[in-house]
């Protein structure tokens, strides 16, 4: 199971007044919360990257 399937199931079993065990629960939604950080960080350097790299085309026409 991808930590976003697993993540939107732990959501949808709260709103239905499911309880899975909360620690474990807590844990693994802070380490989704760092991954996606990191994901963001990582596309934001590389869109970073590719304005730059863009800036520095030229177009022959």
């Amino acid at each position: 199971m991808t930590q976003r399937h697993w993540l939107s199931s732990v959501i949808k079993e709260q709103k239905e007044g499911g309880q899975r065990c909360p620690q474990t629960s807590l844990k693994q939604v802070a380490d989704s919360v760092v991954v996606l950080q990191e994901s963001i960080s990582i596309a934001r350097s590389n869109a970073l990257a590719l304005m730059h790299a863009s800036s520095k085309i030229k177009v022959n026409g």
